[in-house]
């Protein structure tokens, strides 16, 4: 590779720059055209002023002279809000089982802008979690409603992952009322392991689409008796909870508990 076009790869493009190609012979032509500012950036609105606008529609130097003006004054604002009231916000739709991505879709913004209000941006800068946000970020946030856990988990795309206490309750139930394990994989078509995961605990997180199967399966084998006497004395033994002793609108509630069990409830 020639000397030419050597230099000619390793030079830097300025912002508003274009690169010409590479002249015949391996002699670069001249590289770079000025754009016009007006039509490739945004001008300063300060007037007489053609630099680049940087913020609130101003050059650095313009606003630097306007904000010490306005602090002067005591009529500045700022655009930034305290973020606690914002994360407080953002963790209660976390508990009502809204997922970080979900949050921002619903709120409008960006992921990490979620991330970084409840643990921080990580690596070696790392500060922790945002001490303030943009006003209009707050406001997105603080519109986004809390709603009940079943209502996320009914609106949440088949592949994405939710909470697997329901899901775990349920099939514990159904094994409480006399079920099999491997009758309960057959009538879902999930493979053996993967009930025996979620019943035993193992598993923290299923997808919406298993939450949806066990949820359906349970509401048609709650009134059902099963017909596996160890799997009731199992259940008995890990005093897991019958189908009834579980209430629908708590059940995939972590902090929720069944209603104790009576004799008549233990007989059946």
């Amino acid at each position: 590779m020639s000397s030419g076009i050597r230099c000619a790869r390793s030079w830097n493009l300025r912002p508003g720059w274009v690169e010409t190609p590479v002249g015949v012979g391996g002699h670069p032509e001249p590289r770079h055209e000025r754009k016009d500012l007006a039509v490739s950036r945004t001008a300063c609105s300060t007037t007489n002023c053609m630099k680049e606008a940087r913020t609130r529609g101003q050059c650095n130097s313009c606003y630097v002279r306007w904000h010490t003006r306005q602090t002067g004054y005591r009529r500045f604002e700022s655009r930034y809000v305290d973020a606690g009231p914002v994360r407080e916000h953002v963790q209660q739709l976390r508990d009502s089982a809204m997922s970080n991505p979900a949050i921002a879709a619903a709120a409008g913004v960006a992921l990490s802008t979620v991330r970084s209000l409840l643990a921080g941006r990580g690596g070696a800068r790392d500060t922790g979690p945002s001490k303030r946000v943009f006003g209009t970020v707050a406001a997105s946030l603080l519109a986004v409603a809390v709603p009940e856990r079943g209502a996320v988990v009914a609106a949440t795309a088949d592949g994405c992952q939710v909470d697997a206490t329901g899901t775990r309750r349920r099939l514990r139930s159904l094994v409480a009322a006399g079920y099999r394990q491997v009758e309960l994989a057959d009538r879902l078509g999930w493979p053996k392991d993967t009930v025996s995961r979620v019943v035993a605990g193992r598993a923290a997180k299923v997808t919406a689409r298993h939450h949806r199967d066990v949820e359906a399966l349970f509401l048609k084998l709650q009134l059902v008796p099963g017909e596996s006497v160890r799997a009731r004395e199992r259940a008995r033994r890990n005093g897991w909870a019958l189908p009834l002793q579980w209430d629908e609108g708590t059940i995939d509630d972590p902090g929720a508990r069944p209603v104790a069990c009576r004799a008549r409830c233990r007989a059946a």
